[in-house]
């Protein structure tokens, strides 16, 4: 769910339900006005859940920030084209940059001051994470791995055997596509896979 649509009200339906309101977080004009909505909601409604991008240079501050209102974070890489000044332009120093303010949030679920969730299908970087978990002292269960629905199956599977909490996220409702090209702009170097599988297994009339 989108900032601009957030609200108590449908935080409220979501902790009726048992379920978990998202935030999704846009291009960083919006990463202000989105940290206050969250914080004031998340106050009244424990059960909201904010997305972080790893990219932005000011993520590491934002972080620190939040641990006032024990957050729930889905930390992502990020997707937005934005200037050098506000994100890294280079891909291994995102994925320094995600392992670091994931390294930051295991610390503090270690407290308790954090539930972190990490959204990546960057294998090699969810390892790392995991290890780091360990050693930490953040047990299983005191955080989760998402991914898509489709994507790196296999790992899902194994992570699962590992002992792992890993969450599959899949498109719905009339707005999917929409959605789904979303996401397909965040790994948009190898989409072939999972279009072919979606193509498959998911036709869009079975989206409805």
């Amino acid at each position: 769910m989108a900032a601009s649509v957030a609200s108590p009200a449908s935080s409220a339906a979501a902790a009726a339900c048992g379920s978990i309101l998202w935030i999704d977080m846009e291009d960083s004009s919006y990463v202000d006005r989105t940290l206050a909505l969250y914080e004031n909601v998340k106050r009244a409604y424990p059960n909201c859940g904010l997305a972080i991008q790893a990219y932005l240079l000011r993520t590491p501050q934002d972080i620190e920030r939040l641990m006032a209102v024990q957050p729930i974070v889905r930390l992502v890489k990020g997707a937005y084209a934005e200037p050098a000044h506000i994100a890294f332009p280079v891909k291994a120093d995102t994925d320094r940059a995600y392992y670091e303010v994931a390294v930051t949030m295991l610390q503090q679920a270690a407290k308790g001051n954090c539930f972190p969730i990490f959204g990546t299908h960057d294998i090699p970087l969810v390892d790392r994470i995991v290890a780091a978990a360990k050693e930490i002292g953040v047990a299983d269960g005191k955080y989760e791995i998402h991914m898509l629905y489709g994507i790196r199956d296999a790992d899902q599977a194994r992570l699962v055997r590992d002992g792992r909490t890993v969450k599959t996220l899949i498109s719905y409702g009339s707005s999917w596509y929409k959605w789904y090209m979303r996401r397909l702009a965040e790994r948009p170097r190898s989409p072939r896979p999972y279009l072919r599988q979606d193509a498959q297994e998911l036709h869009p009339h079975q989206r409805r």
